[in-house]
């Protein structure tokens, strides 16, 4: 945090750095739960397998402060365990369950993320785990079109590393068939112009026309339409996806160079306001010390200057995303 509002770090070597530590926390926290779970059942010999990914900001290794911890949890195959009167998915669900509990749960030093498992297949009324086959069986079946965009960002982060290789080699054509119709830009237009509808905070930097969703919107959608074609352009990474697209003269360096540095003024912008308050939040203050804190930070002369440069970001932004989607 000091080396990014110092300016010393840049912003990509900035958000790794926190998912390198969100990804080490919450890798060893799981395996404690797991562990105290086995004990608790007094249960030794355990041939199953789990494996715990990341989605989301972590999963693209992006995050913010103050970001969600996006994570899908799996496991081999479902039985009886000898000597316990559960069977596997009962004893993987409590360990998920006490592990939720002991990073959320607030105490006297705060908590340590909030993690959120609502992206899994049927979302928050499926149950917590399921088997690598019942996943795939409802991305063959019943995935939706929002869900492969979702996994442009999937990532491993615990468990056995051969199970996150197998669901992985499987979701791939899943994401990235070989050949895509135009409607994927109709639904994630669609999509975005929902979220504007619904956003009743105009000076959301995440949401508003033309700010973090319209870059990362526009450049998943060229992902989803190439990525069959060309696996160089796959990568949860916004900026390096920006790099990637751009070397396959999907993106002009033009267009590029607009995404990449108003992403970037969006999100310094939104990470001063997040270690600033230590909350998590997006929105730009209007009249008030922060804003003008704020405005120094960004290294600008006065408010009307920060107002024109945004301005001008969110224009560009927008006319690209629009001549995209």
């Amino acid at each position: 945090g000091l080396a990014d509002i110092l300016g010393i770090d840049e912003l990509i070597s900035t958000t790794e750095e926190l998912s390198s530590l969100a990804k080490s926390l919450n890798s060893k926290l799981f395996e404690i739960c797991y562990q105290e779970v086995l004990n608790k059942s007094v249960i030794t010999d355990l041939h199953h397998k789990y494996c715990l990914c990341s989605l989301g900001k972590l999963g693209g290794n992006e995050l913010n402060y103050s970001s969600d911890v996006d994570l899908v949890l799996f496991y081999d195959f479902n039985e009886n365990i000898s000597g316990s009167s559960k069977d596997y998915h009962e004893l993987l669900s409590e360990a998920a369950q006490l592990f939720i509990k002991s990073s959320t749960e607030i105490s006297d030093r705060g908590y340590i993320y909030r993690v959120d498992f609502r992206l899994r297949p049927d979302g928050k009324y499926s149950p917590l785990c399921k088997s690598l086959v019942d996943y795939t069986k409802y991305y063959e079946t019943r995935g939706e079109d929002w869900e492969r965009q979702m996994l442009i960002k999937l990532d491993y982060i615990c468990g056995d590393e051969n199970l996150y290789n197998q669901f992985f080699n499987f979701v791939q054509p899943y994401i990235y068939p070989s050949s895509y119709s135009s409607s994927i830009k109709e639904k994630i237009n669609q999509m975005k112009l929902n979220i504007e509808l619904h956003n009743k905070e105009k000076e959301n930097v995440k949401t508003f026309i033309g700010g973090i969703r319209d870059i990362e919107f526009s450049v998943q959608a060229l992902q989803l339409i190439n990525g069959g074609k060309s696996k160089s352009v796959r990568s949860g990474n916004t900026l390096k996806a920006i790099l990637l697209l751009t070397e396959q003269k999907l993106l002009t360096k033009k267009e590029s160079t607009i995404f990449s540095k108003a992403y970037i003024f969006f999100r310094r912008l939104e990470h001063f306001l997040q270690l600033m308050n230590d909350t998590q939040t997006h929105i730009i203050p209007q009249e008030n010390e922060l804003l003008h804190k704020l405005i120094n930070y960004l290294g600008l002369k006065s408010k009307d200057e920060f107002n024109s440069i945004l301005k001008l970001h969110r224009t560009n932004v927008r006319n690209i995303y629009n001549q995209i989607l």
